[in-house]
């Protein structure tokens, strides 16, 4: 005896073929592709809809890397097209996306204590002339990627000015007692001093969240004034709320010198690196008398040696971890943001 033939019992035998294989042996990714390819599509087709808007979560679900940069760049394409246009909206938590797509189409949403917040980026004022508010995001979209676009999804954020902080501070907030990973702060590597791209999306009304800023205030000498730049950096405390500002006498490198037992360990990472030039200047440090002047003596040599300062900080790093160093032995400029950031308290235990 034969049934009825049932519509949806029939659909459900289909195996469509894609590139030659049942649809059913892909990835769930890839049908997601295939899924969301129809839509738009018939989206587009469909001449009896007034609207169409197409909202996708989390489209980098199951999909490798560089297919969720094609994806991306294929929805960009049909956000802009004239003819039956689409208006696409995608959440995401993924800092490649956010680090590719167009600027001013991103919208954080950022969750605090007492509310939830969007802050559109195309809405906020990068600079006062239109030109450089046009060459800030030009900028900023160059300097946007994985990494620096985790500050999109971040709930607190440390800038820094090069890649030696970036690999040096998060041994360097464990020494002190605390965890940039548990404290959720994300490491932004500005890349020397371009805080300018990124802190006018900071302050009251935009991303309200904890930035802490550290910097080089390349003085010639300890005891002297800090050079503009630093000293600029820190007066906008006043017209962004949420942002703290350190920075050391003269260079990052120079302020860890300055501490005696991290010293020790700079010049093992030192001679690692450069066995006899290291040999010499242990000779010459130890006929310095005072902290200070050791670390002229070692921050010259490293200079005038010309160490990659990535390089440096990698064996640095590498020392450091076994270390029994506390949080006295960080510069104090160091210790201030974290403590500002809730990585330590005030005197060192660990922050929430």
């Amino acid at each position: 005896m034969f049934t009825e033939p049932d519509f949806y019992r029939i659909i459900a035998g289909l195996e469509p073929l894609i590139a030659g294989l049942p649809f059913t042996l892909n990835g769930l990714g890839y049908n997601n592709l295939i899924f969301t390819s129809a839509t738009l599509g018939t989206l587009r087709k469909s001449p009896n809809l007034s609207f169409r808007c197409i909202l996708i979560e989390e489209p980098e679900a199951h999909l490798h890397p560089h297919l969720q940069l094609l994806l991306l760049s294929h929805l960009a394409s049909q956000a802009c097209l004239e003819k039956d246009p689409v208006q696409i909206i995608v959440s995401s938590h993924s800092p490649i996306l956010a680090s590719q797509a167009p600027i001013d189409s991103v919208v954080a949403i950022h969750e605090s204590k007492t509310k939830t917040s969007a802050v559109s980026i195309s809405a906020i004022q990068m600079a006062e002339e239109a030109k450089d508010a046009v060459r800030l995001k030009k900028k900023l979209q160059r300097f946007l990627d994985a990494t620096r676009a985790e500050l999109f999804f971040a709930r607190r954020v440390l800038m820094v000015e090069g890649i030696a902080e970036a690999l040096l501070l998060p041994v360097l907030a464990t020494l002190a007692g605390g965890s940039l990973k548990k404290s959720a702060v994300t490491v932004v590597n500005t890349d020397g001093i371009n805080f300018n791209a990124f802190l006018p999306f900071f302050g009251s009304g935009k991303l309200e969240i904890p930035v802490a800023v550290l910097t080089d205030g390349d003085a010639k000498t300890i005891g002297e004034e800090a050079l503009p730049t630093a000293k600029g950096l820190k007066a906008l405390e006043s017209s962004i709320s949420n942002l703290h500002v350190e920075y050391g006498a003269i260079t990052f490198e120079h302020e860890l010198a300055r501490c005696p037992k991290m010293l020790e360990l700079m010049l093992d990472a030192f001679e690692t690196l450069h066995p006899v030039t290291g040999k010499t200047l242990r000779t010459s440090i130890a006929a310095a008398t005072s902290a200070d002047q050791k670390a002229d003596i070692f921050y010259k040599q490293f200079k005038d040696t010309d160490v990659s300062k990535g390089s440096f900080a990698q064996e640095l790093s590498l020392l450091l971890e076994p270390s029994t160093l506390k949080a006295e032995d960080i510069p104090e400029y160091i210790r201030k943001a974290f403590e500002f950031l809730g990585v330590i308290r005030s005197g060192g235990p660990v922050g929430s």
